[in-house]
């Protein structure tokens, strides 16, 4: 050891005066019992990084009570996960308009009135023969439960299990007065 080093710590003077004595961990026995014991450290050690398994009550609970939050926050929710999505699936056609050199905000004003555009679009194209086809309805109805009836008749069922028999009227639950 350095001389200065010694000179200013006493206890290592006597350790550097004695002999090293032989490592605990040399002798047959200790070898022996050193797997022992590293299995026991690393069992001790896993069991203290182990996250605490909390019980299937308090689990389920959990997943009811974050239920019952996402429905009740679906009205805040609903608008900011389509915002999300439209800002998702419209940023690369606003970043293809930045390079015809258009603002990234007048960009994204141009690719909504658009998106708005073919929205209302599509809605006025579907809005008659959406119409038509309510106006049909109660015939549809009424003619889904005239095969129905034909249906189960050739199937041997009887009138008793038939909620309704054919008719040319709308079809009424029965629970309605």
């Amino acid at each position: 050891m350095d001389q200065a080093v010694l000179k200013k710590n006493p206890a290592l003077q006597n350790n550097a005066a004695t002999p090293t004595q032989p490592d605990v961990a040399t002798t047959p026995k200790a070898q022996e019992r050193l797997p022992e014991a590293e299995e026991n450290a690393i069992q001790e050690e896993s069991e203290l990084t182990k996250p605490p398994i909390a019980p299937l009550s308090l689990r389920i609970l959990t997943l009811v009570i974050v239920v019952t939050i996402i429905y009740l926050a679906k009205m805040i929710l609903l608008p900011i996960l389509v915002a999300g999505f439209i800002a998702l699936f419209a940023s690369p056609l606003v970043r293809s308009l930045e390079t015809f050199h258009i603002p990234k905000p007048a960009a994204s004003l141009l690719l909504e009135a658009v998106l708005l555009g073919a929205f209302i679009y599509i809605a006025v194209l579907l809005f008659n023969p959406a119409l038509r086809w309510l106006e049909a309805a109660p015939v549809i109805g009424s003619r889904i439960a005239d095969r129905v009836y034909a249906l189960s008749s050739s199937l041997g069922i009887g009138p008793e299990l038939q909620i309704h028999p054919p008719s040319n009227k709308p079809w009424i639950p029965l629970w309605l007065p």
